[in-house]
């Protein structure tokens, strides 16, 4: 398991090339012919949203990085905070593996994101979640099955503040993914790295802007009961700035 996720990561860094034993025209033909192995030019409409609920009992693996890029406000008035986090998504879809040496070792590719199943993942403290850049319409597929998906997003989440001290205090603000429909039987929600990773990886693309700096970030898990009946995976990142 370690490989493959080992795999999604340097993938979604863009550290895993399509397809190097390969010229431009070879390219073209093996990607076509990739295509219509895994099935993309026939997409059943209805498998692609149902799924994971068709493949039960089996659970599905979420595995997410969230990266905070940039603290742009502190509300202390609105208890709120405002970021832009990038959210790399990875699951597992035994339908999409290939082998690599029947397709000129080509180990990664991109697909239409519209054609797949992807996790609905939310943010619970979201007040307005907007996408930081355009949207990728583009998810990229993994020979060892696996699809990855990277977005880019401006969020404003709430956030319970000390008054007493602020400005002259750091601050601890969640940022809470769960499921917005599917209950920790039918989805579980997984980091990919650990905390220190993550804060290191935060603060080397971390733009400053104004007077708050990020300390740390810590990722725990959780599972929250709705309606005290149904359990819902939860990760947890909390941001100290």
């Amino acid at each position: 398991m370690s490989l493959h996720w080992l795999m999604f990561f340097l993938a979604s860094m863009g550290l895993v090339s399509d397809a190097d034993h390969c010229n431009n025209t070879e390219y073209d033909t093996v990607k076509y012919k990739l295509f219509t192995h895994l099935g993309l030019d026939k997409n059943d409409y209805q498998i692609t949203r149902m799924w994971p609920l068709i493949f039960l009992p089996h659970l599905a693996i979420i595995y997410v990085d969230l990266y905070v890029t940039s603290i742009i406000e502190v509300n202390e008035k609105d208890q709120s905070l405002t970021t832009q986090v990038k959210i790399i998504t990875a699951w597992p879809n035994s339908n999409m593996q290939w082998n690599k040496s029947l397709f000129c070792e080509m180990e990664t590719c991109v697909a239409p994101k519209n054609l797949f199943w992807t996790p609905d993942i939310g943010i619970i403290e979201s007040i307005k979640t907007d996408f930081g850049t355009k949207e990728s319409p583009y998810v990229r597929l993994i020979h060892i099955g696996i699809i990855a998906s990277s977005d880019i997003l401006a969020l404003t989440t709430a956030c319970r503040m000390d008054l007493y001290r602020f400005p002259f205090d750091s601050h601890t603000c969640n940022i809470t993914l769960q499921s917005t429909a599917h209950s920790s039987q039918e989805i579980t929600i997984d980091k990919f790295s650990g905390a220190t990773w993550v804060t290191i990886e935060s603060k080397k693309t971390f733009h400053t802007q104004g007077e708050w700096e990020l300390i740390s970030i810590n990722v725990t898990k959780s599972v929250a009961k709705i309606i005290g009946l149904i359990e819902m995976d939860q990760l947890i990142y909390q941001v100290n700035c």
